[in-house]
């Protein structure tokens, strides 16, 4: 695996570029932390801003 340079990209490329660099599709990522794919596509095209809710 070779290591990415995101220290330029706005998170939304920066999560792109990493789940390329995994090998991952979007809806294998999206599998894996509990999202749609679409969820994941709007992250990447950066019209949609993730949360974290805490209780």
């Amino acid at each position: 695996m070779t290591p990415v340079d995101t220290s330029r990209e706005g998170p939304n490329l920066r999560m792109k570029s990493l789940r390329a660099s995994l090998g991952l599709t979007q809806v294998e990522l999206a599998a894996r932390v509990g999202v749609s794919r679409q969820t994941i596509s709007m992250i990447e095209a950066g019209t949609h801003n993730p949360t974290i809710n805490l209780c």
